[in-house]
């Protein structure tokens, strides 16, 4: 204790000028004064780190307090602006349960999208064994080819954890890395650029409220206490905000093939009486 302050007073000695290694600045050698400017800056440091830990600790305090913080306010506040975009938003529920359109593959491998009464006109004047069958419901688009409704039924279970890799990637890393990473998963060129368009889409409107639902582990649906059945609030936003896009570009998604998922949906909010249902 007795050497800091003895320290502090050589400090001060040397800023009023009576320090003996000031007034002899013209006798001293070199190395004199390169030894007694490096005890002044040494002591200078002392004070300063002195000065700034114990006589500003609470600020201290409160820059560490605010910076540990910050993400969770802004994640808390840009979840909440988005929630209320969500509110606003149309159901699209629309899309499933009142459209007669159906999407039908003919024997020649090729698509047509078609009105019910069509179809069943078309089926009943033409042989059976040339006859289009449903493909899926809804109109046809770029993933209503084979292939690409093969892989959602044979993913039904992980399709919705591996776009949602490929969407945490893109925010991460850039979203050119988006469609390599969809494309890993099987999708078909014109099927990958729907699905990419929907995560760009999802992270334009619905990053903050995505990021709190992964930051708390939520389940993809949510029991309420009524007994229904809810979507959790990353999806409830990208399907209110981006579902009816992503359909019209698609066509086809596991709803409109009828596909039980990792996604559950109350009764009559996807597709049923085609092929794929199950």
């Amino acid at each position: 204790m007795t050497d800091k302050i003895q320290k502090h007073r050589r400090c001060d000695d040397y800023e009023k000028g009576t320090d003996e290694t000031v007034q002899s600045k013209k006798k001293a050698s070199i190395k004199s004064l390169v030894t007694a400017t490096n005890g002044v800056l040494c002591c200078s440091r002392g004070r300063i780190r002195t000065f700034w830990w114990h006589g500003n600790s609470p600020m201290y305090m409160m820059l560490i307090t605010s910076t540990l913080l910050l993400p969770y306010a802004v994640l808390y506040f840009g979840s909440l602006h988005e929630s209320l975009n969500v509110k606003m938003a149309l159901s699209t529920h629309s899309n499933y349960i009142m459209s007669e359109a159906v999407c039908v593959r003919h024997q020649d491998g090729t698509f047509q999208s078609m009105m019910s009464s069509s179809l069943e006109e078309t089926i009943a004047t033409t042989a059976p064994a040339t006859a289009p069958s449903i493909s899926h419901c809804g109109n046809c688009g770029k993933c209503s080819s084979d292939s690409d409704i093969d892989l959602m039924i044979a993913t039904k279970d992980s399709l919705t954890k591996d776009a949602t890799r490929c969407a945490l990637k893109g925010l991460i890393y850039g979203q050119h890395t988006i469609d390599e990473c969809l494309q890993g998963i099987g999708f078909t060129v014109d099927c990958a650029s729907c699905w990419n368009e929907n995560i760009k889409c999802t992270i334009s409107k619905c990053k903050f409220t995505c990021l709190k639902t992964k930051l708390y582990r939520e389940p993809n649906n949510i029991l309420r206490d009524d007994g229904i059945l809810q979507l959790n609030d990353c999806l409830e936003c990208d399907e209110k905000t981006c579902g009816t896009e992503f359909l019209r570009c698609a066509g086809a998604n596991r709803r409109q093939l009828g596909i039980m998922s990792d996604i559950q949906r109350e009764g009559g909010e996807q597709c049923r009486g085609n092929v794929h249902a199950t």
